[in-house]
Order: C-alpha cells, then sequence, then structure tokens
C-alpha cells in the first residue's frame, strides 16, 4: 500500500529499532574500550491483526546485527549484546517479540 519510493511508518519503525540497538551496542563497546570496525543490520517484521483487540501491529521484528572487532575483542563485545538490547527503548516500547541473532567476527 502506498507509494513504494516513499519511507512508511512501518520502515521508520523497523529503522529506528535497528538504530537504536546499534546506538546502544556503540556506547556499551565505547564505555568497554571495545575496538568496533564495522557494525551493519538488516531488519524485518511480520504486521498481523492481534486477536487479542483485532488491531494491526508488528507481532515479530527479526533483527540480524552484524558487528566486526579487532583481534582478540570478540568474546568482548559477546558480552555487551544483553545490555545493548535492553537498553535499546524502542525495543522495550514496542509489545512485538523481538528476535536479534548477532554475528560478531574478528578482523
Amino acid at each position: 500500500m502506498g507509494d513504494e519510493n516513499r519511507w512508511s511508518p512501518e520502515h521508520l519503525f523497523l529503522g529506528s529499532l535497528a538504530s537504536c540497538t546499534m546506538i546502544s551496542f556503540l556506547a556499551h563497546a565505547e564505555h568497554k574500550g571495545l575496538d568496533v570496525l564495522e557494525y551493519s543490520s538488516e531488519i524485518g517484521g511480520t504486521v498481523m491483526r492481534r486477536v487479542e483487540d483485532g488491531r494491526y501491529a508488528f507481532v515479530h521484528v527479526h533483527q540480524r546485527p552484524r558487528v566486526v572487532v579487532a583481534a582478540g575483542q570478540a568474546a568482548k563485545a559477546t558480552e555487551l549484546i544483553g545490555k545493548a538490547e535492553r537498553d535499546c527503548f524502542i525495543s522495550a516500547s514496542t509489545t512485538a517479540e523481538v528476535q536479534n541473532d548477532w554475528d560478531i567476527t574478528e578482523q
């Protein structure tokens, strides 16, 4: 629905969630002195009519953050995943199930 050449509210919601997760991770990484070389993410979601109230809403979001860190820092980066997910207030503000599949590698 709508003009496929324009951003939709759905795109903006997913973009804000991806951005919030990234900013949370990078803030924790900076605090811990982690050398993040690259960060990218793919994100998608499912909008359905909810059974409980009949309203359309995101019911599931699947995000795949990819992080490249300096050699020897993957374990340190992995320790920050829970904090980054917890501190993303966009994720905390939605009733959708948010699934994050992190890929952390070293360079």
